[in-house]
């Protein structure tokens, strides 16, 4: 294994990299840390490439230009994006406070386990560990209001009013009437220009 933490037999730090055939072991070891950094110039280096920070920078980017490694980064990330309903979905978990199915009503206690085997991790927001026992001490879980805010903006459901002051010039455009016309000039006729 290279100082780089990954070895020629497809693992970085004893995790399986994608299988991906028809790229180097560099190449590789690039996309798969292209698609944790977002970072041409970190992947280059981390897969291995030597050289200067701006020659790493080149080759980060010589490699996003090869349609063959740009597919598969595109192919990988399109994997991992999160669609606008998926986002609702967890939005609509957190304001509805799913976490709450976890919890014993007796003794209070959370079934993490369980919250996170039913794919509800999105739930948390932050976990703290004792310095003593080395478990998990407390659990915060993401503020229901702020989600159903976001889910209200969302289905615009309101929306900010705005003040404007707007000024606003009428011209009044005159026709040349014939004095035979001058009659009409109670009624809103005018009658048509004829040249």
């Amino acid at each position: 294994m290279s100082n780089n933490g990954h070895n020629s037999n497809g693992k970085h730090n004893g995790r399986l990299l994608t299988p991906m055939t028809g790229f180097t072991p560099k190449q590789r070891l690039f996309i798969h840390y292209y698609v944790e950094t977002l970072n041409a110039t970190r992947a280059a280096e981390m897969a291995g490439y030597k050289g200067s920070y701006s020659t790493l920078g080149v080759v980060g980017h010589d490699n996003l230009k090869k349609p063959k490694i740009r597919e598969e980064i595109d192919r990988i990330l399109g994997e991992r994006m999160i669609t606008p309903n998926e986002i609702l979905d967890r939005l609509g978990s957190q304001a509805k406070a799913e976490y709450n199915d976890y919890i014993d009503p007796e003794t209070k206690i959370l079934d993490l386990k369980r919250l996170l085997k039913d794919g509800k991790g999105h739930l948390i927001k932050k976990m703290k560990m004792s310095r003593v026992s080395g478990r998990i001490a407390e659990v915060e879980f993401y503020d229901s209001q702020t989600a159903l805010i976001q889910v209200g903006k969302f289905h615009k459901l309101w929306t900010d009013k705005i003040e404007q002051d707007t000024t606003v010039t009428v011209v009044k455009a005159y026709e040349q009437v014939s004095p035979d016309d001058w009659d009409n000039e109670d009624t809103n006729e005018i009658p048509a220009l004829t040249t």
